[in-house]
C-alpha cells in the first residue's frame, strides 16, 4: 500500500471536484446575466409600450382639444343664426363645465412639461381664448338684437363692453353684425391659428415620443444581442459539460468495467478520481495476483525444491497418460535415510535440492519434473522409445553431477531410476506409474544406483 501511496502523489488530471465547482460558477453567472438581461428587456419594453401610450393619449387629448374648440364654434355660430338660448346654454356648459380644452392642455402639460409641444398646446389655448372674446361680443349683439333679458346670460356676455358704433346700430345690424364676427374672415384665421398649433404640438408630441421608442427599441435590441450571445456561451458550457463528463467519467467507468469483467488491471485515464481509482485498483489487483500466485504456487509446486508436487504430478499423469510417446521416470534417492542420519536434516534438504536443479539441467523446460514423496521424484515427458539410450544418458549425466569431489559440501549420493513408456494401445495413469514403479524396484533389487526400463525387465 506504500507504493499506492507514492504513486498517488504522482497522479495529475482534472478534478472532478474542480471542474464542478467551475461549472456551476459559470453557470450561475450566465443565468444571473441572462435573467438580469431578461428583466431589462421587460423594463424596456414597458418604456416602449409607455411611449406609445403616452402618444395615443396626447393624440387623444389634442382632439378634445380641438373638439372642445369646435363645439364652442358650433355652438356660438347656432346661436348667431337662430338666437336660441339653449346654444348660449350649451356653450358655456363646455366652456366653465365640460373643459375639454383646458383637460386636454393640463393632461398634456403634466406628461411633457417644458416642451415644445406644451408651448404650442399653450399657445393654441391662448388663441382659443383669445377667440372666446369675441365670441362674447357675438353672443350680446345677438341677445340685445333679439331682445333677451342680460341677466339670463353668464356675466362675461353680461359685462362685455360693447363700442358707441355698436350700441347705437339697429337690432338687425347687430345681429349682422354679430354674424359677421363668428362666420368671417377674422374668426377664420383664429381658428387656422388654434389648428396649426395643435398640428404643431402633435408634431412634436409624435417626434418626441418617436425618439424615445427608438431610442428604448435601440436599447431593446442591445440587450436581446446580449442576452443571445449569454445563450450561445451556456449552450457552448452545456456541450463542454457533456463532453468532459464523456471523457472525464462515462469512457472511463465503461472501459473499466469491462476490464473488471475481464479481469485486468485498470488504465490510468479520466479525471484525477478516477486516476486515484484506478491506481488504488491496480495495487490491490496486484497484491491479489500475487496472493493467487503464492496460493498457487503452495498448491502446485513443493515448497523445498520449487519442483511440482504430488497432486500436479497426479493431475498430469492423467492428462498425458493414453498418449503414446509418453514417458514416466520415477528417481529416487539411495540410501537418503543415512544422508539425514550422518549429516543431519538440513544436509538432506540440500542434497533434495541438488537433485532438483541437476533435473532440470538434464531436462528441458518442457519437460514434467515433480517431488512426489520425501526423496523421491518424477519426471514426465514426451519422446520416442527409439531414443532410450538418450534417455539413459541423461540420467547417467546426473549421476556425475551428484556424485562429484564435494566442494559444495554435500555428500555424494545415488540414484535409482525406473522408467515406463506409454504403448499405442493408450496405458492409463495408474498402469503407466505402475510400470515405471516396478522397473524402479527392479534397480533397488539389483544394488540400486542404476537406470531400467520397465521394456527392458519385460523382455529379460
Amino acid at each position: 500500500m506504500g507504493f499506492a501511496k507514492d504513486s498517488s502523489s504522482k497522479i495529475q488530471g482534472i478534478r472532478i471536484t474542480t471542474v464542478n465547482i467551475a461549472l456551476i460558477a459559470m453557470s450561475s453567472v450566465c443565468y444571473v446575466v441572462i435573467f438580469y438581461m431578461m428583466y431589462i428587456s421587460i423594463c424596456q419594453f414597458s418604456a416602449m409600450k409607455e411611449a406609445t401610450d403616452d402618444y395615443i393619449f396626447c393624440e387623444q387629448s389634442i382632439v378634445q382639444l380641438r373638439a372642445g374648440s369646435d363645439t364652442l364654434t358650433e355652438d356660438v355660430r347656432n346661436f348667431a343664426i337662430t338666437g336660441e338660448k339653449k346654444y348660449a346654454d350649451a356653450y358655456f356648459h363646455e366652456a366653465t363645465v365640460a373643459r375639454r380644452r383646458d383637460r386636454a392642455v393640463n393632461n398634456i402639460c403634466s406628461l411633457l412639461d417644458h416642451s415644445e409641444a406644451c408651448s404650442h398646446l399653450k399657445l393654441s389655448l391662448q388663441q382659443s381664448n383669445e377667440l372666446m372674446k369675441l365670441e362674447y361680443r357675438a353672443m350680446r349683439l345677438v341677445a340685445e338684437s333679439s331682445g333677451q333679458e342680460l341677466a339670463l346670460f353668464p356675466e362675461a356676455v353680461r359685462e362685455y363692453p360693447l363700442t358707441e358704433e355698436e350700441r347705437n346700430l339697429s337690432n338687425e345690424e347687430k345681429l349682422r353684425r354679430a354674424r359677421v364676427l363668428v362666420l368671417g374672415d377674422v374668426y377664420r384665421q383664429y381658428k387656422e391659428k388654434i389648428y396649426a398649433d395643435c398640428a404643431a404640438s402633435l408634431d412634436t408630441i409624435s417626434r418626441l415620443l418617436k425618439k424615445r421608442h427608438d431610442d428604448n427599441m435601440q436599447k431593446l435590441w442591445s440587450t436581446l444581442y446580449k442576452t443571445a450571445i449569454c445563450l450561445v456561451f451556456l449552450f457552448l458550457l452545456s456541450v463542454a459539460v457533456f463532453i468532459l463528463i464523456s471523457n472525464l467519467v462515462i469512457r472511463p467507468l465503461k472501459l473499466y468495467i469491462q476490464l473488471a469483467h475481464d479481469n485486468r488491471q485498470f488504465d490510468i485515464i479520466g479525471a484525477y478520481e478516477f486516476k486515484q481509482l484506478a491506481l488504488t485498483y491496480n495495487n490491490v489487483y496486484e497484491l491479489n495476483m500475487e496472493n493467487e500466485a503464492r496460493l498457487r504456487q503452495e498448491a502446485e509446486k513443493d515448497p523445498l525444491t520449487q519442483l511440482y508436487n504430488r497432486r500436479q504430478f497426479d493431475s498430469m499423469l492423467n492428462n498425458m497418460a493414453g498418449f503414446p510417446g509418453v514417458i514416466l521416470a520415477i528417481i529416487d534417492v539411495d540410501n537418503f535415510k543415512q544422508v539425514n542420519d550422518e549429516y543431519g536434516h538440513s544436509t538432506g534438504d540440500a542434497v533434495l535440492k541438488k537433485v532438483a536443479s541437476g533435473l532440470k539441467s538434464v531436462f528441458r523446460p518442457g519437460d514434467f519434473i515433480a517431488r512426489i514423496g520425501g526423496d523421491e521424484f518424477t519426471v514426465l515427458f514426451r519422446c520416442s522409445p527409439d531414443k532410450w539410450a538418450h534417455i539413459r544418458e541423461r540420467f547417467m549425466e546426473l549421476e556425475r553431477q551428484l556424485a562429484g569431489s564435494g566442494s559444495d559440501g554435500l555428500p555424494s549420493v545415488t540414484l535409482s531410476v525406473g522408467v515406463a513408456f506409454s504403448s499405442h494401445s493408450g496405458d492409463g495413469g495408474d498402469e503407466l506409474f505402475k510400470k515405471a514403479d516396478a522397473a524402479l524396484y527392479h534397480v533397488k533389487e539389483h544394488g540400486r544406483n542404476g537406470v531400467c526400463s520397465y521394456d527392458e525387465i519385460a523382455s529379460s
